[in-house]
């Protein structure tokens, strides 16, 4: 019988993820590596997955052993049985100062000082954007360039141009009267225009600099008409027919006081009252759906570590005829969310089956013991 070796199921598993823990050993972690450029060699390497080793993170997560239960059709406790006996096995040769190569993933070994190293595999990319590209070497290009003698010109053959200073000078003077007058147009402009407008400013009260540019808007305040107000005033006899006396919204009000002489009983400004209103409080409180924690055996459908996203799984289960859907508790930041819970194996087993011929679902089985 052939020994069991997870290397090509932790290889498979780092295609699609960056982290595959392997219970009891440690972590191999995957981090994205940018193109490279060797100078020296001329070799052009595409992005890649660049693996370490992480001996901190040994608890289990369930991804290995689900995957090599799915990969291999055995049940998950036998999964697991068969990667803990290799995990011994690999401990026992490491203590041993045995190098131990793992397939398309790096060697494992203890340096001198009894530190657990660990050395990658290069031949191996696990990016999957970089799937077909491969490592090449570019050729230099090298360009020999033929050195010509330089011409030597003799001294006597050198003249000095000769320059006539009084057309430079003359052409100097024409430039200046040119300049003067284009500066001088503007500015005559301008002159005129702040003597058209020099009364506006001085009735501003609000001044600045900017009121001096003419190529601005000019906000200026307009006068605009008061409205009146208009105000009802009624004596007791007279008013009209929209009040009525059984109406409490209205009443009639004075604004001088009594003890003023101009004070008057029969001539009063009826208002309407406005009315208050009054707002219900609105509960926020929302109902959370704990995890059912009982001893038996679940078919897991899915594990999330955020709440929201169990709730929906549970959500569609129901309403896909699962109705014992729930979720079964909280394991390492993980809620897990089961099919439905039994009290014996072989009904969990007898649901596990049908689910996986009918859905294709990777569903498994957890047990829970007190």
């Amino acid at each position: 019988m052939q020994s069991f070796t997870p290397e090509k199921y932790i290889s498979a598993l780092l295609y699609n993820h960056n982290c595959v823990i392997i219970p009891s050993l440690g972590g191999i972690v995957a981090n994205y590596s940018s193109a490279k450029i060797d100078a020296l060699t001329h070799k052009f390497s595409p992005p890649s997955k660049q693996l370490s080793f992480n001996r901190n993170l040994k608890t289990n997560d369930g991804l290995l052993i689900h995957h090599i239960s799915s990969e291999t059709n055995c049940s998950y406790p036998e999964a697991e049985k068969q990667l803990s006996d290799w995990c011994a096995s690999v401990k026992s040769d490491l203590a041993k100062n045995h190098r131990i190569s793992l397939d398309k993933i790096g060697t494992l070994f203890y340096d001198n000082n009894q530190n657990l190293c660990f050395e990658p595999i290069k031949t191996e990319n696990y990016l999957k954007e970089s799937f077909g590209l491969p490592e090449f070497f570019a050729n230099p290009v090298s360009v020999s360039l033929q050195e010509k003698e330089p011409e030597i010109i003799p001294l006597k053959s050198i003249e000095k141009p000769t320059v006539n200073k009084e057309i430079n000078r003359l052409n100097f003077k024409k430039a200046l009267r040119y300049a003067a007058v284009l500066l001088f147009i503007p500015a005559l402009t301008y002159i005129i225009w702040l003597s058209f407008n020099i009364n506006n400013f001085t009735r501003q009260t609000h001044f600045s600099a900017a009121n001096l540019n003419p190529f601005t808007n000019k906000i200026c305040a307009e006068y605009a008409k008061r409205q009146p107000l208009e105000i009802h005033v009624f004596e007791d006899n007279t008013q009209p027919e929209w009040i009525k006396a059984t109406d409490k919204e209205l009443t009639a009000v004075s604004f001088i006081d009594k003890g003023e002489p101009e004070y008057s009983e029969n001539e009063k400004i009826t208002v309407r009252l406005t009315e208050s209103y009054s707002a219900e409080a609105v509960t926020t409180h929302v109902v959370v759906s704990k995890p059912q924690t009982q001893n038996g055996f679940y078919v897991i459908a899915g594990c999330f570590s955020v709440y929201e996203n169990a709730i929906k799984l549970m959500a569609t289960l129901k309403a896909t005829g699962f109705l014992n859907a729930h979720i079964v508790d909280e394991n390492n930041g993980l809620f897990r969310v089961c099919y439905e819970g039994f009290s014996s194996r072989s009904e969990a087993d007898k649901l596990l089956g049908t689910i996986k011929r009918s859905t294709k679902s990777d569903a498994w089985i957890l047990t829970k013991n007190s």
